[in-house]
């Protein structure tokens, strides 16, 4: 997935910070970073994904990610033109069972 230059410049940008932020040594303001520098990253990769619809004809990959605390998938097809389309994204937050 190619994501537009905007974001690419967001992201050094919001890494600057953290470099930054590691150089002070300092815990809780590296907290916030994270908090404020994750919040950030969401939005502007919420806004950056195009979805595409799926093509009967050709394969779907399935990537998956899992923490302590969340799961996520994005479901994808490569274009006739060999471009990695998003078809759809999910992901949510685990229960304190599942947590388990």
């Amino acid at each position: 997935m190619e994501l537009p230059p905007q974001v690419h410049c967001e992201l050094r940008r919001v890494r600057r910070a953290f470099v930054a932020t590691f150089a002070k040594g300092d815990q809780m303001e590296l907290a916030a970073h994270y908090s404020h520098a994750f919040e950030e990253l969401r939005v502007k990769f919420s806004h950056s994904i195009y979805l595409v619809p799926p093509e009967d004809n050709q394969y779907y990959i399935i990537k998956t990610d899992a923490s302590v605390k969340a799961v996520g998938a994005v479901l994808t097809q490569k274009s006739k033109e060999g471009r990695t389309n998003v078809v759809s994204t999910n992901s949510r937050v685990l229960t304190p069972a599942e947590r388990k």
